[in-house]
């Protein structure tokens, strides 16, 4: 069964295979902080080797398919050559293969998410190859966990909107889970980065946060008087 290699050597690995394509999967357990909260981190540990015993067993019966452990419960591996439709098959008949095994712990309800990127088709370097895959999973994971996700483009929603698509879907599943309006939503987290840059100027210059908000104001009031 293929052993884990350390995460840099992975990268290593996967750099030498960007130049003829490949695939990346990203994979992340669902529910494992409920499952260390509520029965311990040695339950959690349980779980985390199986699923590894699982990706080492998934990745024997590939084509080469080197694989590592980033950190805690998220784990990488890449399918040389593969295209991108390759990549969605073969994740999730491992995706799967372990929520299978998972079912069968007595603790916690995990399951497994998946997110697939291929190169050069989303990225041209590791970096950017993992993060859309890993960007991917965290889609599948906002979707209710147990899936595999597909990249979305990073392009442009609107003109007027300087948004990528990844944000402005996460914001509308946010305004869904709190049924909210998305505006209210946006308006709320623009009103915290103001006052938060505001507390931050005020220490700087040892003013209070009500003359400076005032100054801005008439400042404000002022230019849109002289147009």
């Amino acid at each position: 069964m293929p052993e884990p290699l350390p995460a840099d050597a992975w990268s290593r690995c996967l750099e030498t295979q960007l130049p003829a394509g490949v695939a990346v999967g990203f994979l992340d357990v669902d529910g494992l902080l409920a499952v260390n909260e509520g029965s311990g981190r040695t339950a959690g540990d349980r779980i985390l080797a199986r699923v590894a015993d699982g990706l080492g067993a998934w990745a024997a019966t590939q084509p080469p398919a080197p694989w590592c452990r980033l950190h805690g419960d998220e784990y990488a591996f890449a399918l040389p050559g593969a295209a991108l439709e390759e990549a969605f098959l073969a994740a999730e008949a491992l995706r799967a293969r372990l929520d299978a095994t998972l079912a069968t712990e007595a603790v916690g309800r995990c399951s497994i998410s998946v997110g697939v990127a291929q190169a050069p088709r989303d990225a041209a370097d590791v970096p950017a190859l993992l993060r859309a895959a890993e960007t991917a999973c965290r889609l599948a994971k906002e979707a209710g966990g147990g899936r595999v996700g597909l990249p979305v483009k990073e392009e442009m929603v609107l003109k007027s909107c300087y948004y990528p698509a990844t944000a402005v879907r996460r914001l509308r599943l946010l305004a869904e889970r709190s049924r909210r309006k998305e505006s209210g939503l946006l308006r709320e987290a623009v009103e915290r980065l103001l006052v938060r840059r505001l507390r931050l100027l005020a220490e700087r210059s040892r003013r209070k946060q009500s003359d400076l908000f005032r100054e801005a104001l008439e400042r404000l009031l002022a230019a849109h008087d002289a147009q």
